[in-house]
């Protein structure tokens, strides 16, 4: 029996609940002088890379779910172009033999796939163009941390040129823990688990 999207929707959502506790969890033991600076930034280095990783895992396997017709989406604008049978091969297919495949970026690959597999490629073709930045910069903000290449870290560089941060706030795990607005006080992290959460749920609804 096929999974309603927002049922996928809502374990993503309960995984993202579950780095916040840890976030607060780091923080309590950094208040409590258990973890120093260096410390709980690496903690959010490794925080910022689980969520990023976890919404790898949920866009494939919502796509993999709906071309096989394991999930069934709650928009009637979804629908598949190609219906695979039997359905054990769809993820072989989809992967073309591949022991894996990329999702970002998120306009050179997951977009196009969309387009192959999916009427119009929806729900993947449905991102607006502010939604599409924001997957961007989570990307280089994921590259700088997992890669620490040149070009990363010169992207990671560039993106956060703008901004008033202090000097611990320029390096990835800094900037995670900096508070952008303090009226509301939520850190870049917090921020980011938000968006990414809204992201989720809008190719989910």
């Amino acid at each position: 029996m096929a999974v309603n999207s927002t049922t996928h929707y809502n374990h993503f959502k309960s995984q993202v609940a579950f780095l916040r506790e840890r976030r607060r969890n780091f923080e309590n033991a950094f208040n409590a002088n258990v973890l120093n600076r260096e410390d709980i930034g690496f903690a959010y280095m490794g925080l910022y890379l689980s969520v990023f990783t976890e919404f790898e895992s949920f866009l494939e396997e919502l796509f993999v779910g709906i071309v096989s017709g394991q999930i069934k989406h709650s928009s009637s604008l979804v629908g598949r172009r190609v219906r695979i049978l039997p359905k054990m091969l769809t993820e072989e297919i989809i992967f073309a033999n591949k022991k894996y495949i990329d999702w970002f970026p998120y306009e050179q690959w997951t977009v196009p796939r969309a387009n192959l597999f999916l009427d119009q490629g929806h729900p993947y073709t449905q991102m607006s163009t502010e939604d599409l930045k924001k997957l961007e910069n989570y990307q280089i903000l994921r590259n700088v941390i997992a890669h620490k290449s040149k070009f990363a870290i010169n992207k990671f560089n560039t993106t956060i040129s703008a901004l008033p941060l202090l000097p611990d706030e320029k390096l990835p795990g800094g900037y995670l823990r900096s508070i952008p607005n303090r009226v509301n006080g939520r850190t870049q992290i917090e921020i980011a688990f938000d968006e990414i959460s809204v992201l989720a749920k809008k190719l989910c609804t």
